[in-house]
C-alpha cells in the first residue's frame, strides 16, 4: 500500500531558520498563516511536492484544546528534545484514512467550513513523524516559483534517517510511489532527492534536511 504524499514539514524554533535553503539557491513560494492553530510557515515549492517550515506563531491560538487534542503541542516539545520534526501530509485518497488508523480530526479555522484532518502521533516512537491526511484533492502547483539552483522542478524520492523501528509506518505507507528509503541514524534526518541518479549533496545549516542532486 502506498499514499499519495502531499508535502512534508519541518518544525523550527524560527522561521528564519529557512534561510538556509534561500542561500543554497532554492527559491521561495508564498507562506501562511494557520489561523485557529498557532502557527506559520515558509514554503518551497516543485512541480510534484513542497516544503514546508513550521512555526509557533499565536501562542495563545497554539495552547487551544482543540489544538493541544491533535498532538502538535506535545510533537513540537519533543522535537526540541531529540525528536523527530517532520511532519508528513497526505493527500486525500479512498484508502488513506484506513492506513493511518488509528487517527483524531482536527478542524482548525484555517480549513474550508465543514472539513477537518486525521492525525496521527506516536508520541512513544521518538523519531516517527507527525501523519497528517488532508481533505483536499492534488494541489496545482505550477504556479509557484521554483526557479532553484539545485536540481530540477521534480522531486524524485526522500530517505529518512533514524530508528527504523519508530520509521516502520511510514516506509510501509510510501516505499512504493514515493521511491522512499529508510536509513539508521541515532538522529533523524531527512535527504529529498532532486533527481534520479544523484552523484552531489548539500546539508542545509542547522537543519535537519539536505539535497542530493
Amino acid at each position: 500500500m502506498s499514499l499519495p504524499l502531499d508535502h512534508i514539514f519541518i518544525w523550527v524554533d524560527d522561521l528564519a531558520a529557512a534561510d538556509a535553503l534561500l542561500e543554497a539557491g532554492f527559491q521561495e513560494g508564498p507562506g501562511r498563516v494557520h489561523h485557529g492553530q498557532g502557527t506559520a510557515n515558509r514554503k518551497f515549492y516543485w512541480n510534484n511536492f513542497f516544503l514546508e517550515f513550521l512555526a509557533l506563531n499565536d501562542a495563545e491560538e497554539f495552547a487551544q484544546q482543540a489544538v493541544v487534542d491533535s498532538g502538535l503541542p506535545a510533537f513540537a516539545e519533543r522535537a526540541g528534545m531529540s525528536g523527530s520534526p517532520f511532519g508528513v501530509c497526505f493527500l486525500e485518497h479512498h484508502v488513506t484514512a484506513e492506513a493511518l488508523a488509528p487517527t483524531h480530526a482536527f478542524a482548525p479555522d484555517y480549513l474550508p467550513s465543514g472539513t477537518s484532518m486525521d492525525i496521527r502521533f506516536e508520541p512513544e516512537a521518538l523519531h516517527a513523524p507527525w501523519m497528517v491526511r488532508l481533505p483536499f484533492p492534488t494541489p496545482d502547483l505550477s504556479a509557484h516559483p521554483k526557479d532553484h539552483t539545485l536540481g530540477g522542478t521534480e522531486v524524485h524520492g526522500f530517505e529518512w534517517e533514524g530508528s527504523p523501528t519508530d520509521l516502520r509506518h511510514l516506509y510501509q505507507l510510501t516505499a512504493a510511489s514515493q521511491q522512499c528509503w529508510v536509513a539508521k541514524n541515532n538522529d533523524p534526518f531527512l535527504w529529498v532527492h532532486l533527481a534520479p541518479g544523484w552523484k552531489s549533496e548539500v546539508r542545509m545549516d542547522g537543519l535537519p534536511v539536505g539535497f542530493r542532486y
